[in-house]
């Protein structure tokens, strides 16, 4: 779907139409937040902002591969992974916000880069518990010291 031919309406856009809550005081007359745009100007100004975030976030994983060597994810990671001691990669996931194969890519390539070691778990041998190396520790110290610094 190229960018002309978006759809001009909410209820276009999410695929159904929008309705008042329940008990919502209207009387007779649409609340602000339900009207629909009256052209498509407001879903791509409200498109051209995301697009405006993901830029921002991508020059921010560039700095920061640029800067200590790991991608904006990757480093995410060993920041969710650096508040504790030891987590499963499940409990990393539900810290970062992201999805459990997601955090598995990303914890692959941290390991293969040496910050971060996966072992069994001494009380379930089911259970992978995910620790900073000290490589890892390193490379979130300097990162620290950069962020303070600039």
């Amino acid at each position: 779907m190229g960018y002309n031919a978006l759809p001009t309406s909410p209820a276009r856009l999410f695929g159904r139409p929008i309705r008042k809550k329940e008990g919502s005081a209207m009387n007779g007359r649409q609340m602000k937040s339900e009207r629909k745009p009256s052209s498509g100007g407001e879903v791509r100004e409200v498109i051209d902002s995301i697009r405006r975030i993901v830029r921002l976030f991508r020059l921010a994983s560039h700095a920061a591969q640029r800067e200590v060597g790991v991608s904006g994810a990757q480093l995410f990671v060993l920041q969710k992974l650096g508040e504790s001691k030891m987590l499963s990669v499940t409990q990393l996931a539900d810290r970062a916000h992201a999805d459990q194969s997601t955090v598995s890519v990303v914890v692959r390539t941290l390991v293969g880069k040496g910050l971060v070691t996966r072992a069994y778990a001494a009380a379930d041998a089911r259970r992978l518990e995910l620790t900073l190396t000290r490589l890892g520790e390193a490379l979130l110290r300097r990162r620290l010291v950069q962020r303070r610094a600039g």
